[in-house]
């Protein structure tokens, strides 16, 4: 799906391969604690091949200007896993808000499951909602 902005840095067209670029950057960035996968929480093979284009990891939606983002996401056991999303809700936030000039009205990282051995499930969601990504 296309939409249009106008923000500091002008008019952009964005699709939703363009989000699912920055969000696969950000969740590879945090090396192996987010793995993203479907609302059914069903790791995603190979996003970065997908280049973002399969969008069954997230869920944007644009109203009147305003971008909210759904992440869902399987966190590796380890650390605190409140401090993994909003580090990780935080940096997807202040990339979107540098590379894009658009910040968004809110973020949700949904953990949908917790990954030791095997996969928990879980339906934890940590939202950020704010437009002060800078």
């Amino acid at each position: 799906m296309l939409y249009e902005i106008d923000s500091d840095l002008g008019k952009i067209t964005l699709d939703n391969a363009v989000i699912g670029s920055i969000i696969i950057q950000e969740a590879t960035a945090t090396e192996g604690k987010i793995i993203l996968c479907s609302a059914k929480g069903k790791p995603i093979k190979q996003p970065v091949k997908r280049n973002g284009e399969d969008g069954s990891f997230f869920d944007l939606s644009w109203n009147k200007g305003d971008l909210d983002i759904i992440i869902y996401v399987i966190v590796k056991l380890g650390g605190s896993i409140t401090t993994i999303a909003e580090g990780f809700n935080e940096r997807l936030g202040k990339t979107i808000n540098g590379l894009l000039g658009l910040q968004p009205k809110s973020i949700t990282v949904n953990i949908k499951g917790i990954l030791s051995k095997n996969i928990s499930d879980r339906d934890i969601k940590i939202t950020k909602n704010t437009n002060e990504y800078i």
